[in-house]
């Protein structure tokens, strides 16, 4: 497994293009924050949060859906196959490459949240709600772009699908509470939202699950972690079975 994510990560920090996007990034986080003139922790923290979020959703795809379409296109996956490496070795390591490329984004955001202490009004515990919130996303969709790069052979297409599952759980889920809205018991409302879209939790980091919604985890914060937790675990799974298949092909 190391041998693949030393080879994946030589690959995407090869060149001065990495370096320059998180260049680029900490000069646009200094940009937001100036330009948001946040006047508590509480602000920055969601705003923070908001960022962290918005790279895990919007990198993990692309990143992760062209790492074994991208190898059936360059006609190396055969190649890679041969080696002595298994299929856990692989898959496993292909998902911790790139999850590597979207920590390296999402890390150089905690010194900004930890200005929020120098306002007053948050906690260790906020800062690390907030951390785990976007990492269990960014893992969850990973492993899912993981999946669908495995399942389709060409990056347009794997992308393309893994875009289409962030499209449903950001604006899918609204539009369908939408809709279910006076159509369901008062206590199911807002359900695939609560659970599954991580910005409506952004914004109530810390705050409980309404009393009457005796279904949902408590804190509310703890629906989205444990959703994106099983996604990805089960989207691994699936992924190292397709692989072994593959394999004995």
């Amino acid at each position: 497994m190391i041998e693949v994510v030393l080879k994946e990560i030589r690959e995407m920090m090869r060149g001065y293009k990495p370096f320059a996007v998180i260049t680029f990034y900490l000069l646009f986080l200094l940009a937001v924050l100036y330009l948001a003139l946040p006047t508590n922790g509480r602000e920055i923290l969601e705003i923070s949060t908001y960022i962290m979020l918005s790279i895990a959703v919007f990198l993990s795809p692309p990143i992760a859906s062209a790492t074994i379409s991208l190898e059936n296109e360059r006609r190396t996956l055969k190649m890679l196959i041969v080696t002595p490496l298994g299929a856990s070795d692989i898959v496993v390591g292909k998902l911790v490459s790139s999850l590597m490329l979207v920590l390296l984004l999402i890390f150089p955001t905690i010194p900004f949240l930890s200005l929020g202490f120098l306002f007053g009004g948050i906690s260790l515990s906020d800062i690390f709600i907030s951390f785990l919130l976007s990492f269990s996303v960014s893992f969850g969709l990973t492993s899912l772009s993981l999946l669908t790069s495995l399942i389709f052979k060409r990056v347009y297409a794997s992308n393309a699908i893994a875009y289409a599952f962030v499209i449903f759980f950001l604006i899918g889920t609204l539009i369908i509470d939408a809709m279910l809205e006076n159509r369901i018991p008062r206590e199911f409302e807002g359900a695939l939202s609560r659970h599954i879209n991580p910005f409506f939790v952004a914004s109530n980091i810390g705050a409980a699950s309404p009393e009457s919604m005796w279904w949902l985890l408590k804190p509310i914060w703890l629906n989205p972690v444990a959703f994106y937790t099983v996604l990805g675990i089960l989207s691994l799974l699936t992924s190292l079975i397709l692989f072994e298949r593959l394999i004995r092909r």
